[in-house]
This record gives C-alpha cells, sequence and structure tokens, in this order.
C-alpha cells in the first residue's frame, strides 16, 4: 500500500467513525468525485459493512455450538466486530454513504476572465486572493471588490456570467445550477438547461428561474431589477410569492414592498446623450464626496478611496475616484464616435485616469477603454475626447461598437493627496468636424493623454 492509499483509507475510516475534520471531509469529497478507484472502494467497503452488519444480527440468534465456533477465530472474530462497527455508522449516516455513491457531481466552473479585486472562498481554508484567469472553483462565495473589478464564469455546458464592481455571488457547486446574488449586479447569457433544471438565482427580494436566455440582475438588500435581453425569466417576489414571467426587452422591480402588483415594463432605450453636474447632490449611484459650490469652485464631487486590486496577501491596493457606476444599460448608449467631456482638477503632477465599462445590447461584458491624462497645473480644466481613442482593456473587446451601454465612468488618482474634483461629466454623438484626442480650445488644454 502506498502512501496515497494509506491517506486515502485513513480519510475514510475518518469520515465512517466520525472523527474526520472539515477540512478532511472536503478533501475526502474531492478525491471521491475524481478519483474512480477511491469510489469502488467506499462502495466495497459499505457492502461489506452491511453484510457484517447482517452477520451481527444473526449472531443474536446463533446456537451456543456456533457462536464459540465462531469466536475460535479471534481475529475473524475482531474483523467481525469492526465491520459491524461500521455498518452501524453508515446505518446511522447512510444518507451522506448515498450521497458519495450516488448523489450528483459538483460542476467545475471556470473563472475565465479576472480583472482587479476578486476573492474565493470556501468552506475547506483561507480565501483566496490574487486568482488568475483559467482558475476553477467548484463551490464557494466569489466576492468583486472595487467600481472597476470583475469576474466572468463560465460553466461546462456554455453558460456565462459576469459579475462587475462591487458584487457577490454565492455557488452551491450542484448540478444543477443554484446560486445567490448576495449584491451588486451580474449578466448571464444561459445555455438551455435540461428539463427540470432550470438556473435558479436566489437574492435578497427575489427568486429568478432561468431555463435559457440572456438577462442582467442586479441587487441590492431592499430590491432586485431584472432585465431581459433574450427568451424569458421568471421572478418570484420572495415578500408575498408574486410571480411574473419577464420577456425579451423587458424589465421587473421586486422589493418588499407588496402593496404593488409584481409587473414588468418594456425597457427603455438608452439615450445618446448624457449630462452631469454636481450643484446639486447626485443619486446614490454616484461616488465621491459631494462639495456645495463656494469660493473654491462649482459644485463638484471630491475623490474616495476604491478598491483596484488586492495582493496575493490580501492587502488591497487603492485608488482615489469619482465615478458613477449603472448597471441598468439605460444611462447612455454610445458608439466609437462619440465623445466624453469632463471638467476637473488634480493637484499638478498626479495622473488621471478615465475608464469606461460596456455592456453590449444584449447584455454581455463588451470591455473597459481608457486613458490617462496628465495635467499641466492644478487648475480646473475641460477635456474632450473620442472615445474611440480610448485604449482597450481586454484583447477579447478590441473596440467599441456602436450602440454599446455604459455601465461605469470612472475617473481615478493614484495618491490620496491628489485632490481630484470633479464638477462635470458629458457625452455626446460625434460632433461636425470634431477634433483629434487631445486637441481642444486653449482653455481646455491639460496636457498630453495616451
Amino acid at each position: 500500500m502506498n502512501t496515497s492509499d494509506r491517506d486515502r483509507d485513513g480519510l475514510l475510516m475518518r469520515y465512517f467513525d466520525g472523527t474526520i475534520s472539515p477540512q478532511e471531509r472536503t478533501a475526502l469529497n474531492t478525491l471521491l468525485l475524481e478519483d474512480a478507484d477511491a469510489r469502488a472502494l467506499l462502495r466495497e467497503i459499505v457492502e461489506q459493512a452491511v453484510a457484517m452488519g447482517d452477520l451481527a444480527r444473526e449472531r443474536a440468534h446463533a446456537s451456543p455450538r456456533v457462536l464459540s465456533e465462531r469466536m475460535r477465530s479471534p481475529v475473524r472474530w475482531r474483523m467481525s466486530l469492526a465491520w459491524a462497527a461500521i455498518a452501524a455508522v453508515v446505518l446511522m449516516a447512510g444518507a451522506a454513504a448515498l450521497w458519495f455513491l450516488q448523489g450528483p457531481v459538483s460542476e467545475v466552473v471556470t473563472l475565465e476572465q479576472i480583472s482587479g479585486a476578486v476573492t474565493l472562498s470556501t468552506d475547506s481554508g483561507p480565501a483566496q486572493n490574487g486568482l488568475q484567469s483559467g482558475a476553477t472553483m467548484r463551490a464557494g462565495t466569489l466576492s468583486v471588490e472595487g467600481s472597476t473589478s470583475s469576474a466572468h464564469l463560465r460553466f461546462i455546458d456554455g453558460t456565462s456570467l459576469t459579475l462587475s464592481g462591487e458584487s457577490e455571488l454565492a455557488l452551491t457547486g450542484e448540478t444543477q445550477k443554484r446560486m445567490t446574488l448576495r449584491r451588486g449586479s451580474l449578466n448571464a447569457d444561459v445555455r438551455t438547461q435540461k428539463p427540470g433544471q432550470p438556473m435558479r438565482i436566489l437574492t435578497s427580494t427575489a427568486e429568478i428561474e432561468v431555463v435559457g436566455t440572456r438577462f442582467q440582475l442586479s441587487t441590492n438588500s431592499g430590491s432586485t431589477t431584472l432585465s431581459v435581453e433574450s427568451g424569458h425569466v421568471r421572478m418570484r417576489r420572495l415578500a408575498d410569492g408574486s410571480v411574473v414571467d419577464v420577456r425579451q426587452g423587458e424589465m421587473s422591480l421586486a422589493t418588499l414592498e407588496t402593496t404593488n402588483s409584481l409587473e414588468s415594463s418594456r425597457m427603455l432605450l438608452a439615450p445618446t446623450t448624457f449630462r452631469q453636474t454636481f450643484e446639486q447632490a447626485p443619486t446614490v449611484l454616484w461616488r465621491g464626496t459631494w462639495l456645495p459650490a463656494d469660493n473654491q469652485g462649482p459644485g463638484r464631487l471630491q475623490q474616495v478611496p476604491d478598491v483596484s486590486d488586492k495582493k496575493s496577501d490580501g492587502v488591497p491596493r487603492v485608488n482615489y475616484a469619482v465615478c458613477v457606476q449603472d448597471h441598468s444599460g439605460s444611462m447612455v448608449s454610445v458608439g466609437p464616435e462619440s465623445v466624453l467631456r469632463v471638467r476637473f482638477r488634480a493637484a499638478r503632477g498626479n495622473d488621471v485616469l478615465i475608464l469606461f465599462s460596456l455592456r453590449n445590447p444584449k447584455g454581455g461584458f463588451a470591455g473597459n477603454f481608457q486613458t490617462i491624462i496628465k495635467p499641466d497645473s492644478s487648475d480646473w480644466r475641460t477635456f474632450d475626447i473620442k472615445l474611440s481613442e480610448l485604449k482597450a482593456g481586454f484583447p477579447e473587446h478590441p473596440a467599441i461598437a456602436v450602440d454599446s451601454r455604459v455601465t461605469l465612468i470612472y475617473l481615478a488618482c493614484f495618491s490620496p493627496k491628489s485632490n481630484l474634483e470633479v464638477s462635470e461629466v458629458a457625452i455626446e454623438p460625434s460632433p461636425s468636424g470634431s477634433q483629434p484626442l487631445g486637441s481642444a480650445k486653449p482653455e481646455r488644454k491639460v496636457g498630453d493623454a495616451q
């Protein structure tokens, strides 16, 4: 018997006698899922244990002569007692044994694309930071931290999910896709599921049932918003059990409030222009410290810390950002010729990152696009940039497509002393005679961009 055989048999024996640790139980689960020989050995042990249990029951009715003959073989008798004890444990923990022998094999999920601070937590050990694209998981909780972070998951059947910015998803590892979106947003492209086994996603206020479709889901502690790009999705409101079928081009909102019926409605078309100033405090979709107009400048948002990544030891890397995030896809529709205008100021010598996150009209992740501006002073500046001249952050999404939907506009510096403040963000279709990147009227010049 080699070392691995001894380790395997030791795990099995500790499982049956009830002394196995949670970490060892996880290791045994993995072993049985991946090793056919281990499953065969377990099946043999259970069959022999049941047989020894039958022998133990027969002993109670055996004649004194038969009993004394059996006791003449001490080794056999001790083995019989041992197997009888195991049989008793098997009978008491039969459900667990049957799960090993007959239960479903949990599905492998590939973390196909990871950007920024993504953490995986499981029952088998400490949280894993610094995850790399191509890592796999069966069950656990994925946490995506920071406005620019994202994780793209792919199941064996081709179903894909994309988690974006400040989101948390818990997967059970069952063959029927069951999961909980605890917070944040996901885009889903779900392949047709097996009959009677729809994907189910639980949130704080709703349960989503999916057979095969493309949709976008976002949730917080008090509401869940569902937008369906193709097919249809069934939503059940947890507060009262109301059900609605949300079809292509529709959306629905489930909250804790039950006085209104749960209904679906047509999704609004996204406008092609967008403008936000800060004379008044903005909606909660914006991140930043609001400052009203004063002798230092107009109403504005001031930078706040935002996690950009995490080291393998869990220590965060931090940007200092002003941003807006809206996963509904209804904020603004853009194309490569659209122009972004920002009015801002930052301490001289601090680079300013401008980043866009996009989704395609069908709901899927469509990439990040960015540039770096190098201000030549700490005065208020206005800068125009054509979106086609932003640099793609993912090779899989090299260019901005027509009718892309903006989900994130992000301006950030890399020092807590950068004092970044933003007073206006606007997006417009390309004006006739638009000028190339970096060229603007003298009062708008902010230095070179790359």
